[in-house]
């Protein structure tokens, strides 16, 4: 009955050290809710800003995607809440004419017009943007807000705290809809089988 009694013992042991593990893994994350540090804050907004470069780089990038006296324009251009139903297919046709152009260069050429290398297919770069914006920049900014939220809570008074405390609320609606409009766009983009109102009316309830 000894070495069982033993094993026992090893047993509630290991229960009670895994319990204790679980207890202090919670009790640091109810600290960081509580009140996150500002390395933690620093950092998401960092990833935010490099985020935000990025899609930056791509806008100006989608932006040059047209052919001489053609529509310039860009991804937030079309998604945006002020741009007309014209005016989005005026964009939208100028990529196609720009990525029709480039299917008619030989795969070994460089240059294109005016002596600037070819770049790649608009519906390539449109992608990377909306993937991006959906999978990077937008929860990292919602993360953000969630955490200014979070911290600026532990120090509001009581008159505040109610109102403080609806900053996390608010960021995950905005994410919602970040995705729902970005959804939209690619449909609009690259089947134009939807109307460019429900993009507007959603684009414009992130603005």
């Amino acid at each position: 009955g000894r070495p069982r009694a033993s094993s026992d013992r090893v047993a509630v042991v290991g229960e009670g050290g895994g319990n204790g593990v679980r207890n202090r893994i919670c009790d640091r994350a109810d600290a960081f809710v509580a009140s996150p540090s500002r390395t933690a804050i620093l950092f998401v907004a960092a990833c935010a800003l490099v985020a935000s470069t990025l899609l930056g780089n791509l806008e100006a990038t989608v932006r040059q995607m047209h052919l001489p006296g053609g529509v310039s324009g860009g991804v937030t251009d079309v998604a945006s809440p002020l741009t007309t139903t014209h005016d989005a297919l005026d964009i939208v046709n100028s990529w196609k004419a720009w990525g029709d152009y480039r299917k008619t260069q030989p795969p070994q050429a460089h240059e294109g017009i005016g002596g600037r290398a070819v770049p790649p297919a608009p519906q390539t770069v449109i992608s990377i943007w909306l993937l991006l914006d959906s999978f990077l920049f937008a929860p990292t900014l919602a993360g953000l807000l969630i955490l200014i939220g979070w911290r600026r809570r532990s120090f509001a008074t009581n008159v505040w705290e109610g109102w403080v405390g609806i900053v996390p609320w608010l960021a995950l609606a905005y994410l919602g809809l970040d995705q729902s409009e970005n959804a939209l766009t690619a449909w609009f983009v690259f089947h134009g089988h939807i109307s460019f109102l429900a993009v507007r009316i959603v684009s414009g309830s992130c603005w």
